[in-house]
């Protein structure tokens, strides 16, 4: 099988590269890489699902290979290289990934550090993220409203719990939350994140 490329433009852009089983190939440019996870797969792309053994390729293939093949078998491998929750934001990941485009949604990644992603479930939402070291703490911030405007129709509330947890902390459920609340969540890398909002 051809490899996918993930590589950047002289002038800052990022482009995939990628072959189709016909061996042609096709370069797919976007202003950043988090606009690749929201394009439309490609039923023709050479492409096989494998176990992943790392966080760093279960985060390159987020950007890379899972786009073009959402609904394939992906797996994280067995063992102690991924954390509970990196396993359990990479599993809302292919449950986001395998959405219509419109009712998918990330605005926020760096191929090599972290991806930020959400969705809207029944009557919530849910945000999550997959992070690796970057030789500092890290902490991410969710801001909720971006995605409850980021994915129509736009619902009149005020307040909403929001369950969190992240790689290294418990689990916490705040309660009556501004629907414009933002959250910061340090987590212990390489590791993942997860929130639940409940309207």
């Amino acid at each position: 099988m051809r490899p996918v490329n993930l590589y950047y433009t002289p002038d800052g852009q990022t482009a995939l590269r990628y072959w189709r089983r016909d061996g042609s190939i096709v370069e797919r440019v976007v202003r950043f890489p988090a606009q690749l996870v929201m394009q439309a797969p490609d039923a023709e792309a050479e492409v096989t699902p494998r176990v992943l053994e790392t966080p760093s390729a279960a985060l390159f293939a987020a950007f890379r290979a899972i786009p073009l093949c959402p609904q394939g078998e992906w797996r994280l491998a067995e063992g102690e290289a991924f954390g509970p929750v990196f396993r359990a934001a990479f599993e809302a990941f292919l449950e986001m990934m395998r959405k219509p485009v419109e009712e998918r949604w990330c605005v926020r990644g760096e191929p090599g550090y972290f991806l930020q992603f959400g969705m809207r479930e029944g009557e919530g939402y849910t945000m999550g993220a997959l992070v690796l070291p970057c030789g500092k703490p890290a902490v991410l911030t969710f801001r909720a409203e971006d995605l409850i405007q980021a994915l129509p129709p736009a619902r009149a509330f005020e307040t909403m719990s929001i369950t969190s947890q992240a790689e290294g902390l418990s689990k916490e459920t705040s309660p009556s939350m501004g629907w414009d609340t933002r959250i910061r969540l340090p987590i212990t890398t390489p590791g993942g994140a997860l929130l639940k909002l409940h309207i």
